[in-house]
């Protein structure tokens, strides 16, 4: 019988046949044990070293979601936190305006069960007032 010279993986294993089944690309191959050289699976490889990643743009100590509606704001201002902490970021600054005071309360309400979030307050006079509200990391100094 002539041979397949096909590598494939064997998906099934008949004993009392002595038949095993081989799939092939698409296809699926009944054939005696005999005529199947059987290989181990190679090991994953697994890439030793150091693991770079693309230089990301800084990150700016405020953000400016004035303009934008709740639905908007909450995946920008999640991306924005997680960003600002990992930079190393003592605090940020983000400027919601004053409005009808929806995106003031969306804000204050997504910071205040935030993992990475130590602290939040309205902006001092000299930093915007109410229309900011002043971020603190976990872990920060200061």
């Amino acid at each position: 019988m002539p041979s397949l010279q096909a590598e494939g993986e064997v998906t099934d294993v008949d004993e009392d046949e002595g038949e095993v089944e081989v799939q092939v690309g698409s296809f699926r191959l009944r054939l005696p044990r005999e005529r199947v050289e059987f290989q181990a699976r190679p090991e994953p490889v697994v890439p030793q070293g150091e693991i770079s990643a693309p230089a990301k743009a800084p990150v700016q100590t405020e953000i400016d979601l004035r303009g934008m509606t709740v639905d908007e704001m909450l995946p920008v201002l999640e991306k924005y936190i997680d960003d600002a902490y990992l930079a190393g970021m003592p605090y940020v600054r983000i400027v919601h305006g004053k409005g009808t005071g929806a995106l003031r309360r969306a804000v204050r309400e997504f910071l205040r069960d935030h993992p990475l979030v130590a602290s939040y307050r309205p902006g001092e006079p000299n930093e915007g007032g109410d229309v900011v509200t002043v971020v603190k990391f976990v872990g920060s100094e200061g």
